[in-house]
C-alpha cells in the first residue's frame, strides 16, 4: 500500500473516534457519562475500533466512493475522477492508442462516463507521469487532499450517527453542531481540491492538444517542396 493511501485510510477514524468521544462529553459532563465510558461496553469498541483504524478507514471510503459516484451519476455529465471535455480526450485517446467514439460519447451518458474515466486514467498514470513525474506527484497530492477531505467528513457524520444509533450515546446540540462544522470544513476543502485537480488536468490536456497541432503543421511544413532558384 503505497503513503498516500495510508493516509487516507489512517487519517478519517481518528474524526470518527474523536466524534464519539465528544458525543459522550457532551452528553453529560460532569463526568458520569466518563464513568459509563470507563466501565462499560461502550470502552471495548472503542479500544476495537481503535485496534481496527486500517479496517475502519477502509470502510469509511467505501461510503465517501459511493455517495461521490452516486451524486455524480445523478447529477452530473462527468465521472467524478475525470471530467474533462470530450475534444481534450479525442487527442489523448490518438496519443495512448485508444479507440474513442466522440459521437457514440455525447449520445450515451455512461459512454461518455467510461471513456472520461479510462481514458483519463491511462494519461495521468502511463502519459503524464513519464513527460512529466513532478506534475504528475502535484496531481496526485491534491487528489489525496481531496480523498482524505471527503473521507474525514464521512468519518465525523459517521461518529454522530453510529454513536446516537448504534451506541445509544444522547444527542446534544454541541455534538451536532461539531459534525456540522467539520464536516462543512472538510467539504470545502475537498470541492477546492478536486477543482484544482481536474483543471490541472484539463490543462495538460490541452496543451499536449496544442503540442500536437503544432508538431503536425511543423511536418506538413517539411514535406512542402521547395522550389529551387536558378
Amino acid at each position: 500500500m503505497d503513503e498516500y493511501r495510508r493516509i487516507r485510510f489512517l487519517i478519517p477514524p481518528f474524526f470518527l473516534l474523536g466524534s464519539l468521544l465528544w458525543g459522550v462529553y457532551c452528553s453529560d459532563p460532569c463526568g458520569n457519562a466518563w464513568n459509563r465510558l470507563v466501565t462499560g461496553n461502550l470502552l471495548q469498541y472503542l479500544g476495537i475500533a481503535a485496534a481496527s483504524v486500517l479496517p475502519i478507514g477502509f470502510l469509511i471510503g467505501t461510503f465517501s466512493i459511493f455517495v461521490l459516484r452516486a451524486g455524480f451519476y445523478l447529477l452530473s455529465d462527468h465521472h467524478y475522477e475525470c471530467a474533462v471535455k470530450l475534444d481534450s480526450l479525442g487527442e489523448v485517446s490518438r496519443r495512448i492508442s485508444s479507440p474513442f467514439d466522440e459521437d457514440k460519447s455525447k449520445r450515451n451518458k455512461r459512454e461518455k462516463k467510461r471513456a472520461q474515466l479510462n481514458i483519463g486514467v491511462t494519461f495521468d498514470h502511463e502519459l503524464l507521469h513519464e513527460l512529466s513525474p513532478g506534475l504528475y506527484d502535484w496531481l496526485v497530492r491534491r487528489w489525496s487532499a481531496f480523498n482524505i477531505s471527503v473521507n474525514s467528513a464521512m468519518g465525523a457524520l459517521l461518529g454522530l450517527l453510529a454513536g446516537h444509533f448504534l451506541l445509544k450515546i444522547e444527542y446534544t446540540p454541541k455534538w451536532g453542531w461539531l459534525s456540522a462544522v467539520l464536516c462543512l470544513a472538510f467539504s470545502v476543502n475537498a470541492v477546492f481540491a478536486w477543482s484544482d485537480t481536474m483543471k490541472m488536468s484539463q490543462f495538460q490536456r490541452e496543451r499536449l492538444k496544442i503540442g500536437t497541432k503544432q508538431e503536425r503543421n511543423q511536418s506538413n511544413e517539411s514535406q512542402i517542396p521547395t522550389q529551387e532558384t536558378d
